[in-house]
């Protein structure tokens, strides 16, 4: 008999759905013997009706009851108080293999750039009050190198742009015309080439010069040295002479 009966249910379940559900109760006629009740609020239903009408395959079902119930997730049907199939969303299968990586995306965009760095290269450095050590030197007219001596650092300016230096003068500072700036030596010393712009040490105090560009020749790894010129022989002190570079 429950085969019958499904079969009759699975050709009649199309007719019985479109029935309209409506959240209260109502009545509509079918083309089985009786009529269907439909039974519940939004979401939710219940038929309930009798078999005995012929089936689509000329079989005919004994006198029996059915009654399908349903709601928002599945629909069951039951044949004389015994469940006899109930229908219910599919579920999801099984995950899947991950796939291959998708191809590399663009660059983004270069950030800003980083603190820049400066070198301090000391050429002359005060030394300490107990030693009491005079850095006086007769500043001369002509380019030379200070106090007459081998004053040099040797410096990789390899990846530096500009350059600038740092005079520090005493009580004792030269004639208005004198200045002192630095040059370099890509060759150990044999030909001079200047490196920073100049600074004035015709008044006591600090003096540091403007940012210069960084010849190419320099870019290196060179000999620095610190010069003057324009004195007039009379006595300059030199407390400190730095070569800094960026």
């Amino acid at each position: 008999m429950r085969t019958r009966i499904k079969n009759f249910l699975e050709h009649s379940l199309l007719v019985l759905i479109s029935v309209s559900l409506i959240p209260a109760y109502s009545q509509a006629q079918t083309n089985l013997r009786s009529p269907v009740k439909v039974i519940g609020p939004t979401g939710r239903f219940q038929l309930d009706f009798d078999i005995s009408a012929p089936c689509p395959g000329g079989t005919t079902s004994t006198d029996g009851r059915a009654r399908i119930c349903g709601n928002s997730n599945s629909v069951t049907v039951s044949i004389d108080g015994q469940p006899a199939f109930a229908l219910q969303p599919p579920q999801p299968g099984p995950t899947g293999p991950t796939g291959p990586p998708g191809p590399a995306g663009p660059a983004g965009l270069q950030g800003p750039p980083g603190p820049t760095l400066t070198a301090d290269y000391a050429l002359v450095t005060h030394p300490p009050a107990p030693l009491n050590v005079n850095q006086s030197w007769s500043m001369p007219w002509r380019v030379t190198e200070l106090f007459n001596d081998t004053v040099r650092v040797q410096a990789d300016l390899t990846k530096a742009t500009q350059s600038r230096v740092y005079v520090e003068i005493g009580l004792q500072c030269g004639p208005p015309a004198a200045i002192l700036y630095a040059q370099y030596s890509a060759n150990g010393g044999a030909t001079w080439n200047t490196l920073t712009n100049s600074v004035s040490v015709s008044l006591p105090g600090t003096h540091v010069s403007a940012w210069a560009s960084l010849p190419s020749t320099a870019r290196g790894d060179v000999l620095v040295r610190a010069v003057s010129r324009n004195g007039t022989g009379s006595l300059v002190e030199i407390l400190g002479v730095h070569v800094q570079v960026k």
